[in-house]
């Protein structure tokens, strides 16, 4: 499943329709504010489309990182 899935509560809502015993692996990407603004700019010049920084600013916020009590996995790729 490839979603933003930013807190435990909204990750168990979709974890919670999956049924039967499979093995569930997260991988988180984490990226620094320069990566943000590079990813930002390019989305603008390939698409026309702007997130404005106050809704990434309340998704930062919101933002909690999932642990082994809900995925059998948790992978980080980190870029800065």
């Amino acid at each position: 499943i490839d979603r933003t899935n930013l807190t435990g509560k909204s990750r168990g809502r979709v974890l919670g329709k999956v049924k039967g015993n499979y093995y569930k692996r997260a991988v988180v990407f984490l990226v620094g504010e320069e990566v943000l603004a590079e990813q930002s700019a390019k989305r603008k010049r390939e698409s026309g489309k702007t997130i404005s920084s106050d809704i990434v600013d309340g998704m930062l916020k919101k933002f909690s990182i999932p642990g082994t009590d809900e995925f059998d996995k948790v992978d980080f790729v980190v870029r800065y």
